[in-house]
C-alpha cells in the first residue's frame, strides 16, 4: 500500500510541475503582451485636446511679443483647423501652432506669431503644406514609424539664421495693377512664382535694370517686355504695403517691377490663380535679371532628409533665400515660396508670399519622399540665387523620374547595362563626357566613355549590350556607377538616382567570373553637396519629452542619462541617431 501511494504521489507531483510550468509560460506571456501593449499605446497615442491646447499656448507664450501674451493663456486658445493627422490651434490675435495629433510624432510641426486667414483668404501655399505634412505624419503612424524631432543644424553652421527678407508681399493690389486683365477690366492674380521671385530681388534690390525681351500669347492676347528699358525703383518698393499708406509712385514700382517678372516666365494668368514653373524662374533670374548663372535646382526626390536639410541650412547660413515649390500630385497645383531662415529646432522660416498672413517656423524636414506619398513628387529648390557668380560651375545631371543602374551578367567576364535615360537638370545645356566606371582596391577604371550633350531640361537614353570587366582586375568586391564631367566643371560629378531607386551595383570579381553581389542608392555611398557636417559622436545631445518640448542639450561629454527626470519617456537626438529611453 505504501508503494501505491508513492506512486500516486509521484503521479500527483508531475501533474503539479507541469501545471506549475504551463502557468509560469502564460503569466510570462501574459506579461509580455502588456508590455508589448503598453509599449504600443505609449509610443502611439492620440493626444488629448487638453494637451494640445497646452502645448499651444506654450509655444505661442514664448514666440509672441510681451504685449500679446495675455492671449495666449490656455483659455484663449481654439481649433483653427482639423485634419486627419494635424490640428491648428491658436486664435487670430496672437497666431497659431501646428500640431501632431499622435505623440509618435513631434508634437510641434509648425509656429506662427501671424495671422491665420480665414475662408474669404485662403493661403493656397500654407494649406498645400498642411496636406503635405498631414499625409506624411500618416504615412509615418501607418508604418509604425516615430518622429522624434526635426534634423537641427549641426556645427559648424550657425544655430540659428533671423528670417533675411522683410517683405510681406501678396498677389492683389497694388501688385497686380499692371498684370494682364480679364473681360471685366479686373486684374488677375500675380501668381506665387514672381512673388516668390520679386521677394528675393527686393532682398538684393538687384538689377539696376533686366536684360533682353520676351513675347508670349495669353488669353488671346498678346503680352510683351523689354526688361532693359528703364530701371527698377527698389528704393521705392515697400516692405509692406496697407491700403492708404502708399503712393501711386511706389504702387507703380511695385507693380512694375511683378509685370516684368510675370512676362519674364510666361505666367498662365488665370482668374483663381497664375502659374508658372521653377525652372522658368531659374532661367529668368539667370537669363533676364543677371543673376549667379551657377545656381541649381535641386529635387527633393533625390535626396535624403540629411543631405536635404544641410543643403538648406548651408544656404540660408550664408545670407541667401531659398527659392521653395511643392506640388500636390503629379506635378499639379504647384505652390512656390520663399525660405529666408532656421531655428536650433531644425524648423525653417517660410514667407508664403501671402502678405504676411501665416508665414512662420515650419518642419520641411517631415517631408521626406518616402513618407509624404505624392505631397514629395516634384517638391524643389533653386540654391546660389545671388547677384554675382558664387564660386566654380557644377553641372547636375541625374537619372531620370524613375530609372536605375540594372545590370546583369553577359558571359563570365562580362555585363550588359540596361537603357537608362538621363536628365538635365542643370541651368543651361550641357556639354561634356558621360562615364560608366568600376572603383575597389584602390582601382578606378573607366567601362564605357561617350561624348554627351543635353540641352536644357533634356533627357536621353544609353544602353549597352556588352560590357567587358578587365581581366587584369585583383579578385574582389568592386562598384559600378555612372559619371559625369562638364567643360565647365572641375570635378567629376555622380550621376543620382531618385529616393530608393539604385545608382551603382556591386560586383564580385575573381579570376575567371563576374557575379553579380548588390545594388546600393545614393544615399549608402554619395555624398551629396560640399556640405559641413558633423560626427554623430561629436554632435550635441538633445532631449525632448514625447509632446515634442526640447527639455535640456548638451555636448556629448557632459551628458549623461541621470540627468534625465526621475520618471518619464524620453526621445534622445544625437545627430542623426534618435533613441526613446523609459525612466
Amino acid at each position: 500500500m505504501g508503494g501505491g501511494r508513492t506512486l500516486a504521489n509521484a503521479h500527483w507531483v508531475f501533474l503539479s510541475t507541469e501545471t506549475k510550468i504551463f502557468m509560469m509560460r502564460l503569466r510570462l506571456f501574459t506579461t509580455f503582451f502588456l508590455i508589448l501593449l503598453l509599449t504600443l499605446s505609449a509610443s502611439a497615442r492620440p493626444r488629448t485636446m487638453a494637451q494640445l491646447k497646452a502645448i499651444a499656448a506654450r509655444e505661442l507664450s514664448v514666440s509672441t511679443t510681451v504685449e500679446n501674451t495675455r492671449g495666449t493663456s490656455i483659455s484663449n486658445m481654439e481649433t483653427l483647423q482639423q485634419l486627419s493627422d494635424l490640428i491648428v490651434i491658436g486664435n487670430h490675435h496672437v497666431g497659431f501652432v501646428v500640431l501632431a495629433n499622435d505623440d509618435a510624432i513631434e508634437a510641434v510641426v509648425g509656429v506662427s506669431n501671424k495671422p491665420y486667414t480665414n475662408d474669404t483668404n485662403i493661403n493656397p501655399a500654407f494649406q498645400w503644406y498642411l496636406r503635405a505634412a498631414n499625409a506624411a505624419i500618416a504615412n509615418r503612424i501607418a508604418n509604425g514609424q516615430h518622429y522624434s524631432a526635426a534634423i537641427a543644424p549641426a556645427a559648424p553652421l550657425p544655430d540659428h539664421v533671423d528670417p533675411l527678407i522683410e517683405t510681406k508681399w501678396q498677389q492683389k493690389a497694388p501688385f497686380n495693377n499692371d498684370v494682364q486683365k480679364d473681360a471685366n477690366g479686373n486684374p488677375y492674380l500675380v501668381g506665387c512664382v514672381a512673388i516668390a521671385m520679386t521677394q528675393i530681388m527686393r532682398y538684393y534690390k538687384y538689377p539696376a535694370k533686366g536684360k533682353g525681351s520676351n513675347t508670349y500669347s495669353m488669353n488671346g492676347e498678346t503680352l510683351t517686355a523689354d526688361f532693359s528699358a528703364s530701371p527698377y525703383q527698389w528704393d521705392k518698393m515697400l516692405p509692406i504695403y496697407e491700403k492708404g499708406k502708399y503712393t501711386d509712385e511706389e504702387a507703380k514700382a511695385v507693380s512694375e517691377l511683378m509685370r516684368q517678372v510675370g512676362i519674364s516666365v510666361n505666367m498662365d494668368y488665370k482668374p483663381n490663380f497664375s502659374s508658372s514653373y521653377t525652372k522658368s524662374a531659374q532661367n529668368a533670374l539667370i537669363n533676364n535679371f543677371g543673376y549667379n548663372p551657377n545656381m541649381n535646382r535641386y529635387t527633393r526626390n533625390y535626396y535624403s532628409e540629411q543631405e536635404w536639410m544641410d543643403m538648406v541650412y548651408k544656404e540660408l547660413s550664408e545670407q541667401r533665400p531659398i527659392y521653395y515649390s511643392g506640388n500636390d500630385s503629379k506635378g499639379k497645383n504647384g505652390h512656390a515660396f520663399v525660405i529666408d531662415g532656421y531655428n536650433a529646432e531644425g524648423k525653417v522660416y517660410v514667407n508664403w508670399g501671402w502678405g504676411g498672413y501665416e508665414d512662420g517656423y515650419f518642419d520641411i524636414g517631415i517631408l521626406t519622399p518616402e513618407n509624404s506619398g505624392d505631397y514629395s513628387y516634384y517638391q524643389d529648390m533653386i540654391v546660389g540665387i545671388q547677384p554675382e557668380q558664387q564660386g566654380a560651375w557644377r553641372s547636375h545631371l541625374t537619372l531620370y523620374y524613375g530609372n536605375e543602374l540594372t545590370i546583369d551578367k553577359f558571359g563570365k567576364r562580362s555585363i550588359s547595362v540596361a537603357e537608362i535615360q538621363l536628365w538635365n537638370v542643370s541651368s543651361s545645356t550641357l556639354n561634356g563626357e558621360f562615364q560608366l566606371v568600376i572603383e575597389g582596391n584602390g582601382i578606378l577604371r573607366n567601362l564605357v566613355s561617350i561624348d554627351y550633350t543635353a540641352k536644357d531640361s533634356y533627357s536621353i537614353s544609353y544602353p549597352w549590350q556588352k560590357i567587358l570587366i578587365p581581366k587584369d582586375l585583383p579578385d574582389g568586391d568592386y562598384q559600378i556607377y555612372p559619371r559625369f564631367k562638364d567643360d565647365r566643371d572641375t570635378d567629376w560629378q555622380i550621376v543620382r538616382a531618385e529616393y530608393g531607386k539604385k545608382n551603382s551595383v556591386i560586383i564580385h570579381v575573381t579570376n575567371d567570373a563576374v557575379a553579380i553581389k548588390d545594388k546600393r542608392t545614393n544615399y549608402d555611398w554619395v555624398t551629396a553637396i560640399e556640405t559641413p557636417t558633423v560626427s554623430d559622436a561629436e554632435a550635441p545631445i538633445s532631449v525632448y519629452n514625447l509632446q515634442g518640448h526640447k527639455l535640456l542639450q548638451l555636448p556629448a561629454a557632459a551628458f549623461s542619462i541621470s540627468q534625465l527626470p526621475t520618471h518619464g519617456i524620453f526621445i534622445i537626438k544625437q545627430g542623426t541617431k534618435t533613441t526613446k529611453v523609459v525612466r
